[in-house]
């Protein structure tokens, strides 16, 4: 009863900003992220329906070991923001809008952010692993990300990896590339 007249008080005094913050993930003070994301790309310019070939690459950038899962399961390790030259997001394929988005094409909230979508997975084994501080992994993971996204259209967009970081409670987004798509 006491928790409830709290919660009262509390929304009558901030309204819907309080509820909001309420329910958001709590990031601890000052907390640095504790690794580091960066993609690129083999070629800037491709033609439509050409491959979108993307790496990216993780690097712990903490003073601890960090573990890693990559398997089939409700946690996927990175997920993808794809943009057109209006900032809008880029619709996804058929393959796209089934494993990637799990069947819808809405983007997550902000709360959620990108990597709550996951990125595209299969049945398999789960596979644990350790990087060391100052270690990278993924160096040559490489995927199609038109495999997961239309990129039918000439045009330019920009393409940024995000995950979710335990250590600060916070999303890490990687740096941005450009993509020219021509005719």
């Amino acid at each position: 009863m006491r928790g409830q007249l709290i919660l009262a008080l509390l929304l009558a005094l901030f309204g819907s900003a309080g509820a909001r913050a309420a329910r958001e993930p709590k990031t601890r003070a000052n907390a640095k992220p504790a690794f580091k994301i960066t993609i690129s790309t083999p070629t800037t310019t491709v033609k439509a329906g050409s491959p979108v070939v993307v790496s990216a690459r993780i690097e712990n950038i903490s003073d601890r070991d960090m573990n890693f899962v990559v398997g089939p399961g409700p946690r996927k390790p990175m997920g993808f923001i794809v943009l057109d030259s209006d900032g809008r997001p880029v619709p996804q394929t058929p393959n796209g809008i089934k494993f990637y988005s799990r069947g819808t094409q809405k983007q997550p909230s902000a709360k959620q952010g990108s990597a709550a979508k996951g990125i595209p997975g299969e049945a398999g084994s789960v596979i644990g692993f350790t990087v060391k501080p100052g270690k990278t992994i993924g160096e040559k993971s490489q995927d199609d990300l038109s495999k997961w996204w239309d990129f039918s259209k000439p045009g330019k967009y920009t393409i940024q990896a995000e995950d979710w970081d335990r250590a600060s409670k916070s999303f890490v987004k990687s740096n941005t590339i450009t993509l020219t798509v021509t005719p």
